[in-house]
This record gives structure tokens, C-alpha cells and sequence, in this order.
């Protein structure tokens, strides 16, 4: 496809993270009544998936994606945004951004933020995903899995 499909409309998890500079983040959980637990927190898939496809991938490990720059400021996010907090481990400055590097109880994850918002080393840090910029992919196949929302 073309780099904005590629970016925007992966077709699995190697493409996802192929492109992109960090490349996209993978978190994997099992589904559990229709809810993805993070990095302690619980996600509703309700809205992201069709009823059928919920029922369909009941406790199936499932993969959600999204990208380092997808992440927002908690008090900027959306109210059903996904909220995740974690332990940083390390800040990298590179001018107009800064790369936090993250463990999310024992995930990892970097986001890629505003400079001037960066979390000091060790600090438990929160920070939020919209639901339209996380992407699910199926465990097993690594293939994406089609969702309500889009990510353009």
C-alpha cells in the first residue's frame, strides 16, 4: 500500500511496527467480558466491536496497538479515552519532543510527548490513548482486526 495506508491501516503487527519512528507500541491481554485489562486498567471493547465479534473473540489473546505519538495528556484526553499509568523508566530529549520509555506492569510501552510535559525518572506517570487511535490485532495470527472506529 502507500505509506499513508501502511501508517494508517496496517494489515498486521509487522507492518504496524515496520513504520513509524518509535515504532507502534503492542500491549497483549486475553479478552474477559468484552474488556481488555492494560497495564491495570480495563478497557470495554463494547463500541470499538461489533456484539458478534465481542462474543466471537471471548478469551482470545488479543493484541492492542497504538502509536508513540497517539498519546495525549490525561486533562486533554477525551472523557472514554483509555487512561494507563506506569513506572518511567527512562526520558530521552530530542528537541521538539522527548520519548519517555515506560514499563506498564511489565509491558513496555514509549510514548513520544511534548517536551515540556516530561516525567522525571521513576515517577509513576498517566497518560491517554483515544479510542480511535488504538488499533487491535488477534494474538495468534498477528493479523489486524477490523474495528468500528477509523484511525485516519
Amino acid at each position: 500500500g502507500t505509506p499513508y495506508e501502511v501508517y494508517f491501516n496496517p494489515v498486521n503487527m509487522f507492518v504496524a511496527g515496520f513504520i513509524g519512528e518509535p515504532p507502534m507500541n503492542f500491549l497483549r491481554f486475553t479478552l474477559k467480558e468484552g474488556c481488555a485489562e492494560l497495564g491495570g486498567a480495563k478497557l470495554s471493547l463494547a463500541g470499538i466491536l461489533s456484539p458478534e465479534k465481542l462474543a466471537e473473540l471471548e478469551g482470545r489473546g488479543l493484541v492492542f496497538g497504538f502509536r508513540p505519538e497517539a498519546v495525549l495528556r490525561p486533562e486533554e484526553a477525551p472523557d472514554d479515552a483509555l487512561r494507563l499509568s506506569g513506572r518511567v523508566e527512562l526520558t530521552e530529549l530530542l528537541g521538539d519532543n522527548a520519548n519517555v520509555y515506560m514499563d506498564l506492569d511489565g509491558a513496555k510501552a514509549i510514548l513520544k510527548i511534548d517536551p515540556h510535559f516530561t516525567p522525571e525518572t521513576d515517577a509513576v506517570h498517566t497518560f491517554a490513548i483515544p479510542r480511535k487511535s488504538g488499533y487491535l490485532f488477534n494474538g495468534e495470527t498477528e493479523e489486524i482486526i477490523p474495528t468500528l472506529l477509523s484511525h485516519e
